[in-house]
């Protein structure tokens, strides 16, 4: 079941070991089955890359940006995950690319950034933030948030709550929830704990789902309605 995001809203949470073991072996194994790369090329198009750029995955998983960061714009890239698993197939995909200025990392977000402070030019967090119940996602934002420069962008994508399937799930009505997704948020719920973190000129815009789904996406544009057919948020913020 998925866990209201506020904080005064109380909910059962799992604990550190139960939750990295929703996130080992067997996950990494599933991970690229699940994430299309069509997909991911889709999200990466409303990615902006400055010259020179310093980027920051964290939640990287088996780094699968690498198969569209325009190299020639990167100056260094680090993709941060806690998970050994799918860091190295993230190893295999870095080696495979060439993609030389990849630095893989397994760390935690807070111990990455504190490092690290004013570095990013940009920061991504993709499909990450619905693992992370509120409290450790609002100490993993403000660490990014420190970790970028002045002007520096996060570009968040994730499930959103109100997404009809996303409520049936929620509510145990024919799906089930993927277990290691504990926190899917509305809008509200995401851009509160993003301007707690200290972000600013945060901006959610709506993209269709990734399977048959998508082909309901034009309903989110009618009145009143709508808001039950907006499957995936994807959230800018500035520094």
């Amino acid at each position: 079941m998925t866990r209201k995001a506020l904080p005064d809203e109380l909910s059962e949470e799992l604990s550190d070991v139960e939750l990295n073991n929703l996130h080992g072996a067997d996950y990494a194994e599933r991970f690229e089955s699940r994430k299309n790369l069509d997909r991911l090329q889709n999200l990466l198009g409303h990615v902006v890359l400055p010259p020179a750029c310093v980027v920051g995955d964290f939640g990287c998983g088996s780094a699968m940006v690498l198969e569209f960061l325009d190299r020639s714009r990167v100056k260094q890239y680090f993709g941060i995950d806690l998970s050994a698993p799918l860091l190295a197939k993230a190893e295999q995909r870095k080696q495979r690319l060439g993609f030389n200025q990849a630095e893989l990392l397994q760390q935690s977000v807070q111990d990455f950034c504190a490092l690290r402070p004013g570095t990013l030019d940009m920061a991504l967090c993709l499909d990450f933030s619905e693992h992370v119940y509120d409290q450790e996602l609002l100490s993993i934002l403000r660490a990014i948030h420190a970790s970028l420069k002045p002007g520096g962008v996060l570009y968040l994508h994730t499930p959103n709550a109100e997404f009809f399937v996303e409520i049936m799930k929620d509510r145990g009505f024919i799906l089930k929830q993927f277990p290691e997704h504990v926190a899917v948020r509305n809008s509200r719920q995401q851009s509160l704990l993003l301007q707690q973190s200290g972000f600013t000129n945060v901006e959610v815009g709506y993209l269709p789902h990734y399977n048959i789904l998508r082909l309901l996406h034009p309903l989110s544009r009618v009145p009143w309605l709508g808001r039950f057919f907006k499957a995936r948020m994807f959230i800018t913020a500035t520094k």
